[in-house]
């Protein structure tokens, strides 16, 4: 997603300090949005935007996100050692271990989306992204052997979480979790429930691909650029809505993997362990007002990059929201939109240059 206008959410963002303005883009005394920009988890862009009363200062709130962020850092980030997963990963035993109730609740919207997929939605695939970083560093692809000695140890159905406090028991030594594909939408999910808590009437939170915006935008509906699988820096098209709307996003110009002169997904396929199809060039998820939540619409993104635009809008169905997946060579891209995403889909005129 791309800057466009003052109307336009973004995913690449600006960082210059935006107005306090009315609704209507003038100076108002009696209420303000406060906007506020920050990299998170060493490279994610993260964005908060909500309107105040009069007298209301935002630099609490806006710190009270950030500093949650933080936390559900040192919870989910699988690169950081010291981190909830980071530990559970260095030991990886069959012991049972009390996790974190933000954890738990993780877990249980990727069994969901897992069980949903047929098991394309994984969070235990942590093996295999190694291994292919591994090759990356190395430059040349995993081997057979090394994907048949990775396989064994990707697999939710062999991981039990159960009891209070909650407990995690792994039935196969060496499973590890990588909940990068749900823990972002869950984050997002925490910060509206952070800024409603704290009387918030009006908000646009951001993290990355993930995007919840509710109430009144300054500007009219709320309008979310997607931004062009293959073309960068341009809009492929616009979802608009006035209200909640709720949006997640997964393409492979998010950061393929390259090896050789070869590129590849960044989403892995659990079963074969090896990445998805590039065909598919882009996928965007949606709820509005109701239905699925952002870590919900996260980890659907991800599986329907796994399993193709026909049965991609099928699950996003299933789990009860709305989908538009870009496939095909980048000169002959088609789309699949779902019904609901469709009466609030507008595709960029540039976008078919």
């Amino acid at each position: 997603m791309v800057a466009r206008s003052r109307s336009w959410l973004c995913l690449l963002l600006v960082t210059a300090p935006v107005a306090c303005r009315n609704r209507s883009g003038s100076p108002d005394l009696a209420g303000s949005w406060v906007e506020a920009h920050r990299t998170v988890y060493g490279r994610i862009p993260a964005r908060v935007k909500l309107w105040l009363p009069a007298r209301r200062r935002g630099e609490a709130i806006t710190t009270a996100c950030w500093a949650e962020l933080e936390r559900l850092g040192t919870i989910f980030n699988a690169f950081d050692p010291t981190s909830e997963v980071g530990r559970l990963n260095a030991h990886s035993t069959t012991a049972p271990v009390t996790i974190s109730g933000d954890l738990a609740a993780a877990l249980r919207v990727a069994r969901r989306v897992h069980a949903a997929s047929g098991g394309a939605f994984d969070p235990t695939i942590w093996p295999l992204k190694r291994l292919w970083r591994r090759a990356v560093a190395r430059r040349r692809l995993p081997t057979d052997d090394e994907l048949g000695a990775a396989l064994p140890r990707v697999g939710l159905d062999r991981v039990r979480v159960e009891g209070r406090p909650p407990r995690l028991t792994r039935a196969v030594a060496g499973i590890q979790l990588d909940l990068g594909g749900v823990a972002k939408g869950y984050a997002v999910d925490r910060l509206g429930r952070l800024l409603r808590a704290r009387g918030v009437t009006a908000a646009l939170v951001q993290l990355g691909g993930e995007v919840l915006a509710f109430g009144e935008s300054d500007v009219g509906p709320w309008r979310i650029g997607v931004q062009h699988p293959t073309r960068r820096g341009r809009i492929y098209g616009v979802v608009e809505h006035r209200g909640m709307v709720r949006v997640s996003t997964s393409g492979n110009y998010k950061q393929p993997v390259r090896i050789g002169s070869r590129t590849y997904y960044h989403v892995f396929v659990p079963s074969t362990g090896q990445p998805a199809p590039t065909n598919v060039r882009g996928v965007t998820v949606a709820s509005f007002d109701s239905g699925p939540d952002s870590a919900t619409l996260d980890a659907a993104a991800t599986a329907a990059v796994v399993v193709g635009a026909e049965r991609a809008t099928k699950l996003v169905r299933a789990l009860g929201g709305e989908g538009l997946v870009i496939e095909g060579a980048p000169n002959a891209l088609r789309e699949v939109v779902t019904p609901g995403l469709a009466a609030r889909w507008r595709r960029e005129a540039r976008a078919r240059d």
